[in-house]
């Protein structure tokens, strides 16, 4: 049975999290996640408005039928 190399596990660890803290700040991945964020949001209200015209429109067309 193989045993863990705790050093070695212990550096490449801190060597990922030292990478993704450089990506996380790096000005164009700030950028582009802000503007996903934003479109999502955007996005949240469009399906929002969707589905209540949908709702209303699916009432009236009861509302005729009767």
């Amino acid at each position: 049975m193989s045993r863990i190399d705790t050093a070695k596990l212990i550096n490449q660890a801190t060597d990922f999290a030292d990478r993704a803290n450089v990506v996380r700040q790096d000005p164009a991945v700030v950028k582009a996640w802000k503007e996903a964020s934003s479109d999502l949001v955007q996005a949240g209200r469009s399906t929002s408005r969707a589905i209540s015209e949908t709702s209303s429109v699916w009432r009236r067309a009861g509302c005729q039928r009767n």
